[in-house]
């Protein structure tokens, strides 16, 4: 007997009642619609997968894979053939109930086995949706038979649309307790603070609350255009925007940050007024009878002397501040020709928390004396060349150069002035009386005569009040250098000092120069008591540093060398090593006894 296996595909929608061309399970035979021919099934022949369900995404490849046993060799007598059969593409496949065969027979190697293995791989169609797979095998007396029912495995394909890929937006709620919408280092989240999610045409998309350090988070997004906003509360402030417009493309959209800051209330606020009075006794007290001055300017100036504010008095010398915070302040007048304030004309005041009131200004009218003819006192700074203190031919003036002029009596500053290009200088319209003539002192200059003058002014200008003065003249400080180093007990001869060797008192170390710039050097020391040397003060250049041997010691390392010096240098640890003869003796004292 001829045996076919024949593989074919049957796709379809898992629907109810749908009819197959072939057999079915339990038939007896199997007939070929293409041919008319009619095939007895063989109970014998058997077929499995290694699948039985598989989800794929459209147009994915995927492999099955076929095993079947119970067919015939071609060797068997009576002679028979194993086919094998199987679809390698999807292209005929509909969704509407239909029977698939394939196209192409492949047939396996000849002769081939009545029992083996094989593989199909296929592309899943376009169409989204559920299909079966049917893997059957038939009997017929040739291999050239269209496909026949018999036993067979079913192979659920599923095939489904890919998962679009979803993304999420993020931030955080911080207290922005500097206000400047920024989160700043130091600065905290906001926990259970309510963040809403809409979409691009405002309906709600999705809500959620801050975490303990301020963190939210809208999860599994699709890509597309969103609006988060924050809630609002009592006691914040919001330092940004508290809507974002956001925009979801290919990636998860973070620090999505809401800053708010707490609202402080602002303190209350409080008046201060007074009364600009024509004191007209002069006696700096408001008595019956004196009355306001009006437009009279007064200023409101805070502790640091900057003015914040400005007013004048009304008909009545009335005038108010309003609206001042709590603080110290100071509250000026305005001096005008024609009055003597009769009381302070700048006064401190502390607002707390209560209006300040009768802040007032006492002024009396001024009886003007007829004036009193007035002079001048001038003169001229000197760059005083040779420091004899006269003012030689020659000698220039020194411009702006710092001249004051003092009440002789209390030492107070009456005026101060800066020296012209050639050096003079004036005080004008000065009343006759004692004063001190005094210069400023500065760095690089020395004065040739005295830097203080007394000027008595009778009935005429007092000049050639004249300063001396002639440059300094620093030399440069002078750079030294050292040379410094110890001598060591090297007691094991090994060229540098180890842990318990010790420096050696008393030993001479010389110092000699040996280029033009130092060989005027040559110097000589001794050790201390650690063993320390140091020849300090010395030009830059090279050097010789020799020790002087002594008994009972030899070198252990160079007794001379080579030290060169720049400026500024302290060349340090040129060292001397010593190893004592005694350590360099072998033990004999077992040997004599």
């Amino acid at each position: 007997m001829k045996i076919k296996l024949a593989i074919a595909v049957l796709v379809a929608l898992i629907l109810a009642g749908t009819s197959m061309v072939g057999a079915t399970p339990g038939q007896t035979q199997s007939c070929d619609t293409g041919t008319g021919g009619c095939h007895a099934l063989s109970s014998s022949i058997s077929v499995t997968t290694n699948i039985t369900s598989i989800t794929v995404s459209p147009g994915q490849s995927f492999a099955v894979g076929i095993s079947w046993s119970g067919g015939q060799n071609s060797s068997t007598s009576p002679a028979g053939t194993t086919e094998v059969n199987w679809p390698t593409t999807f292209s005929t496949i509909t969704r509407d109930n239909t029977l698939f065969n394939p196209t192409l027979r492949i047939p396996a190697p000849s002769p081939a086995g009545a029992s083996g293995t094989t593989s199909s791989v296929l592309t899943a169609p376009a169409a989204v949706g559920n299909y079966i797979v049917r893997v059957y095998t038939s009997s017929g007396p040739t291999a050239t038979g269209g496909p026949d029912g018999t036993n067979f495995k079913d192979i659920n394909v599923i095939v489904a649309a890919p998962p679009v890929e979803t993304f999420n937006i993020s931030g955080f709620k911080i207290n922005d307790t500097n206000g400047n919408g920024v989160w700043d280092a130091g600065e905290m989240g906001i926990e259970n603070w309510n963040i809403k999610l809409f979409n691009n045409s405002g309906t709600p998309v999705a809500s959620t609350s801050t975490n303990a350090q301020g963190f939210y988070q809208f999860t599994n997004l699709m890509p597309d255009r969103y609006n988060v906003t924050e809630e609002m509360r009592t006691g914040f402030t919001p330092t940004n925007a508290t809507t974002k417009a956001i925009i979801v493309e290919n990636m998860d959209v973070m620090n999505v940050n809401f800053t708010n800051q707490v609202t402080v209330p602002p303190p209350q606020t409080f008046n201060i007024s007074g009364f600009k009075i024509n004191d007209t006794n002069g006696n700096g007290v408001w008595d019956a009878g004196e009355m306001g001055i009006g437009n009279w300017k007064i200023m409101l100036l805070n502790d640091t002397g900057v003015q914040l504010a400005n007013t004048s008095t009304n008909a009545s010398g009335f005038y108010q501040f309003m609206n001042i915070f709590p603080g110290n302040y100071n509250v000026a007048e305005e001096m005008k020709t024609g009055f003597t304030s009769t009381n302070a004309t700048s006064m401190p005041v502390t607002v707390e928390n209560m209006d300040v009131m009768n802040v007032n200004f006492t002024n009396q009218i001024t009886v003007t004396p007829p004036p009193t003819a007035t002079f001048n006192i001038s003169g001229f700074k000197v760059n005083d060349t040779n420091g004899n203190n006269v003012w030689e031919s020659g000698e220039m003036g020194i411009e702006n150069w710092n001249i004051r002029l003092l009440n002789a009596t209390t030492g107070t500053q009456i005026a101060s002035t800066s020296t012209n290009a050639s050096g003079f200088y004036q005080f004008m319209n000065l009343a006759p009386g004692v004063y001190n003539v005094t210069e400023e002192m500065r760095a690089g200059f020395t004065p040739s005569g005295a830097t203080f003058k007394v000027v008595t002014i009778e009935n005429m200008d007092v000049t050639d009040v004249d300063f001396l003065n002639h440059i300094t003249v620093t030399p440069p400080p002078s750079v030294t250098n050292t040379i410094s180093g110890f001598k060591i007990n090297d007691l094991n001869g090994n060229g540098k000092q180890d842990a318990g060797e010790e420096g050696l008192p008393g030993w001479n170390i010389r110092l000699i120069g040996i280029v033009p710039e130092t060989v005027s050097i040559n110097m000589e020391t001794t050790t201390d008591d650690k063993g320390f040397y140091s020849f300090e003060n010395l030009p830059a250049g090279k050097y010789l540093v020799v020790e002087t041997l002594k008994g009972g010691y030899v070198p252990s390392g160079s007794p001379v060398l080579v030290v060169t010096l720049e400026n500024g240098m302290n060349s340090m640890n040129n060292n001397f090593m010593n190893r004592p003869v005694s350590s360099l003796i072998p033990d004999l004292s077992g040997l004599l006894k």
